[in-house]
């Protein structure tokens, strides 16, 4: 039983008002007393003729003696019957006496000054008068039910759904949340209380359910009521959201909320069933509607086409000046009311719309931040009406005050002609003098306060008026809109955007840097505080260009020139991604340009390590360039790990390439490079070497030790975290960068990768109290398909440091899991990858922070990153090791201390909305590396000491303190290495076994 729409309310009252005789005029005076069938005996016709006629002429005449008046500015007011105004009276709201009998008639002067608030509504009125209703709900009418996305479904486990209570007779009640329709929820019909409560993954205006039974042999739903709790289970505030009656059908029915609402928590009651089966069941239950960033998106879209719409059925031309600064102010709801209140119409096309979805039908979170920086370009459009206000306020004033002097004139001129009058007379004229000469001052100080206001406001504009990125362009209109105090319904509402746009700061509205730079070309310099450093970090920075042909391609590792150089003069993929995120950062995106097309160039040469040839898209781990000064040629020679320490191809360096080639693209806006036919065959042979198929039975990717930034043997060989986190941002990355058209196939296997992977990491990579102390009770040797432990790791493998380092309010992601075999270690940049990727979620993401501050003297200590934790010692060192002298306990891989992670610590801070962290971080950081000379890490416990092979003025250590200075000023930047959850992915749930016991 579907509600009519309020659109459908809407064209019966029209209807209903076309029914009226087209010879009755109905004008503003229609609340006149009711006519009778006669007045004594004269018919009605006659009656309604005459005050119809007397109503119009009365019009006509008003309607032309106030249009003589209206050139002035200043509205004119009737005069009196014995004709004793007086011409030179100023009237400000009070009614006036007297009289000079010589004095020509002329109508007073009534000063009429409009608020800012009410000037703004004025305009926009005109450009809305025949826009579409709101219906009573506060839902746009034409948005209501369509464009609705129905495929998502907020009540399916998978995207996170879950059953949390059910009546103690049901049976089954999780499969209403699962898309098997041959599973179903079971009741006897017998049983007077029949519910089920489901919790959604997060708060959803819901508008519309489907039920629907496909078990035959069974009773029907026939009528059912939905509550809904906007807070999560349990909770004892229930609202009803509606009684519904289904059909007796096999099929799934939809039925629509009369209003709908911001719920976390629904309640299905089954009221009464067809038939008398004994079971009562029901297969299907889905919940559709819009979650608050697709909300906050269609609201913003009906102001903007339901404004074009009108203006296109009305056939006007385009506004000019005042009226179209007035008009874009109101197509996102900044004149006086909100946005849910713009009323308009939808066009055909819908092309707006579209442009902020997600090709999955979804709104992406960067849309939400596109929607911030047009709130903060509105703080703009508002300023320049306040302007335009204050102009016209001037030139009223001013014209104002002319017509006083002449009135004063003409009184002077009156006064030397009327010497004769008597004494009583010439007192009283005097008085009037002194009170005209009152009320003209104030005039005149209202004109010059209005005056100075305007000047101090443009005066202040011009040095605020930063580039344009979100949080400068908000402080300077909040510092602007202190200024204003004449106004405190205008600054209020002000106040307001701006404290929506502050409440942003933390990632979920972060902007893209491509909406930055599509604005304009990318700043020379960086836009934040020059902290000493900065200076000397970006000369040091400049100083390790490497060149090919006079082109910058690079950045070399090291440049100490107190240490054998050994393959520290080398480019390599992973230790330039700061430095390219630096210069992407800086608006010099060409070298890193150049750069994705030398690596992609090398990428195509053969690769042989003794008699054995690589895959064909292994990326080199680094190459460097050769000058022959007497032949004046450049060479440039690749390295894919046939020179490595321990002859290990990197596995990493195909996924930071795909990683840098989208930052380049999100910086700059520019497709054509990652749309080139040789960057789209190199992500293909990436992707195909890491997705081919084999004997692995689970989604990670098998790899070697010493195959990422730990390029020595620590251990690490199976499935490490940093080199799964990678695979997943970079199958993320290239599944944005893709053509359809050639790679659909490959994008399939993308798609299930993706799915596959999150959920394993998810479930079996991650750890916190409660995870760890389910693995301490482990039960072993389990054999069925449902065993909780999964890979048969023996519960007494796990170290004692775990239990005291892991706190109650934390967790992260494990170094491995491999049958028999799970690595507790912490690696920084497996789980800061794993925030930024989006891989963790959002719960997991913060629990990842949690630890971070409740464990800061382990990972953090005196100076930023712990590559890993703990430090292996003793025996345990010489068996993983092989006694490798550089990796000694709390050094280099071993749990050192490596400035450059500093980056990618800030980039997950600003993510989570904890950027106190990062500053923590950096002020700690400030104190030394500089005075240090940069060096590549520190030794230590709590990182005290330089490292005892650290390379001085080691670039991605300049870099990455350049990195996360910028993004911390600018956090729009973490849009260029940042990627927002997918919601499609599949939620983790775990079947236990039999002999699971909790």
């Amino acid at each position: 039983m579907q509600k009519k729409s309020g659109r459908g309310k809407q064209r019966t009252t029209k209807k209903k008002a076309a029914t009226v005789p087209q010879d009755v005029t109905i004008s503003a005076a229609a609340a006149a007393p009711k006519l009778q069938p006669c007045w004594y005996g004269v018919p009605l016709a006659v009656i309604a003729g005459v005050w119809c006629l007397f109503l119009l002429l009365n019009s006509s005449l008003s309607h032309s003696y106030y249009d003589d008046l209206e050139g002035t500015g200043v509205s004119g007011s009737s005069t009196s019957k014995d004709n004793n105004t007086e011409a030179l009276e100023v009237v400000v709201g009070s009614e006036n006496q007297n009289v000079v009998q010589e004095e020509p008639i002329r109508p007073a002067r009534v000063v009429q000054l409009k608020t800012l608030d009410e000037y703004k509504r004025s305009v926009v009125a005109m450009k809305q008068e025949h826009s579409s209703h709101v219906n009573t709900n506060g839902f746009p009418s034409h948005v209501h039910h369509q464009n609705r996305d129905y495929s998502y479904n907020f009540a399916d486990s998978a995207h996170g759904a879950k059953v949390v209570k059910a009546n103690k007779d049901a049976k089954g009640a999780g499969n209403l949340l699962l898309p098997d329709k041959d599973k179903y929820l079971r009741n006897p019909c017998s049983v007077e209380e029949k519910f089920v409560v489901i919790e959604l993954a997060e708060e959803t205006l819901v508008d519309t359910v489907v039920i629907g039974n496909y078990e035959f042999h069974s009773s029907n739903v026939k009528q059912f009521e939905i509550l809904g709790s906007p807070e999560v289970y349990p909770t004892d505030d229930w609202l009803p959201l509606g009684t519904f009656e289904a059909e007796n059908v096999r099929h799934a029915q939809k039925f629509q909320l009369a209003q709908p609402k911001w719920v976390r928590c629904l309640m299905l009651r089954l009221v009464s069933h067809y038939g008398y089966e004994f079971y009562c069941t029901l297969s299907v239950f889905q919940v559709h509607g819009v979650d608050a960033i697709e909300h906050l998106l269609e609201d913003w879209m009906v102001g903007q086409e339901g404004d074009a719409a009108a203006k296109n059925s009305k056939g006007q031309q385009s506004p000019s000046g005042l009226e179209s600064v007035l008009v874009a102010e109101s197509e996102i709801g900044g004149v006086g009311k909100s946005s849910n209140e713009e009323e308009g119409k939808p066009t055909s096309g819908n092309t707006a719309q579209e442009g902020w979805l997600h090709v999955s039908g979804r709104p992406s979170g960067e849309s939400v931040l596109k929607i911030t920086m047009q709130k903060v370009r509105l703080l703009e459009i508002s300023q320049s009406v306040r302007d335009r206000y204050l102009e016209e306020l001037n030139a009223k004033y001013q014209q104002m005050i002319i017509e006083l002097d002449q009135d004063l004139s003409t009184e002077q001129k009156h006064k030397s002609d009327n010497k004769k009058e008597t004494d009583a007379e010439g007192s009283s004229s005097q008085r009037k003098r002194s009170k005209f000469s009152d009320k003209l001052d104030v005039v005149v100080m209202k004109a010059e306060v209005e005056v100075r206001i305007g000047a101090s406001l443009k005066t202040e504009e011009e040095p605020k008026r930063v580039e344009q990125n979100g949080i400068e362009g908000k402080r300077t209109k909040d510092n602007m809109s202190n200024n204003i105090k004449k106004e405190p319904d205008v600054v209020d509402s002000q106040d307001a955007d701006i404290q929506s746009v502050k409440s942003s700061e933390c990632l979920e509205g972060l902007l893209s840097p491509s909406m930055r730079s599509s604005a304009g070309t990318p700043r020379d310099h960086p836009s934040f505080e020059p902290h000493p450093m900065i200076a000397d970090a970006w000369e040091a920075l400049r100083r390790s260009l490497v060149y090919f042909r006079a082109k910058p391609v690079g950045t070399i590792a090291a440049m100490d020139p107190t240490e054998e150089s050994l393959n520290y003069n080398q480019v390599f993929v992973r230790d330039f991604v700061p430095s390219a995120l630096a210069f992407l950062m800086n608006g010099e995106p060409d070298i890193v340009k150049n750069f994705l097309l030398k690596t992609l160039r090398l990428q195509s040469i053969e690769k042989r390590i003794d008699c054995f040839t690589l895959g064909e898209g292994v990326m080199p781990a680094s190459f460097k360039v050769l000058h022959d000064p007497l032949r004046k040629t450049d060479t440039m020679i690749a390295d894919f790990g046939e020179s490595a320490i321990g002859r290990v191809a990197p596995v990493d360096s195909g996924f930071w390439w795909i990683i840098l080639l989208r930052a380049y693209t999100k910086s700059t806006g520019d497709h054509s490079l990652a749309d080139m036919a040789d960057c789209q065959r190199g992500m293909r042979l990436i992707l195909e070497l890491c997705l081919s198929d084999g004997f692995d039975t689970f989604p990670t990717l098998l790899c070697a030790d010493g195959c990422c930034m730990i390029d020595r043997r620590m251990g690490i060989y199976g499935y490490p975290i940093e080199i799964q986190s990678l695979f997943f941002m970079a199958l993320r990355s290239a599944k944005s960068l893709l053509k359809p058209g050639e790679g659909v196939h490959l994008l399939e296997r993308i798609d299930k990768r993706l799915h596959a992977l999150s959920f394993h990491m998810r479930a079996y990579f991650w750890l916190d109290h409660t995870q760890l102390n389910n693995i301490y009770r482990y039960k072993t040797e389990e054999y069925s398909h449902t065993a909780v432990n999964k890979f048969n790791v023996i519960p007494d493998s796990i170290p004692n440091w775990v239990f005291d380092f892991m706190p109650i309010k934390g967790g992260y992601f494990i170094g491995n899991v491999s049958p028999a075999r799970m690595d507790f270690r912490w690696f920084a940049i497996g789980n800061c990858m794993a925030i930024l990727s989006s891989l963790a979620t959002p719960e997991q993401a913060s629990a990842i922070m949690d630890l971070f501050e409740e464990r800061w003297e382990e990972l953090v200590g005196e100076m930023p990153l712990k590559v890993s934790y703990p430090a292996l010692e003793g025996n345990e060192w010489r068996i993983v090791t092989g006694c490798d002298p550089k990796n000694t306990r709390w050094s280099y891989h071993n749990a050192g201390s490596w400035p450059v992670l500093l980056w990618m610590l800030t980039a997950a801070c600003i993510k989570t909305g904890r950027p106190q962290i990062a500053r923590r971080a950096i002020e700690q950081i400030e104190k030394r590396l500089s005075k240090d000379g940069w060096p590549e890490y520190y030794d230590g416990k709590l990182g005290r000491y330089v490292g005892k092979q650290a390379r001085k003025f080691q670039t991605w250590s300049i870099a990455g303190y350049l990195v996360a200075k910028m993004m911390l000023e600018d956090p729009s930047h973490l849009g260029m290495i940042g990627l927002e959850e997918d919601k499609k992915m599949t939620r983790t749930c775990l079947t236990r076994s039999a002999s699971w016991t909790a």
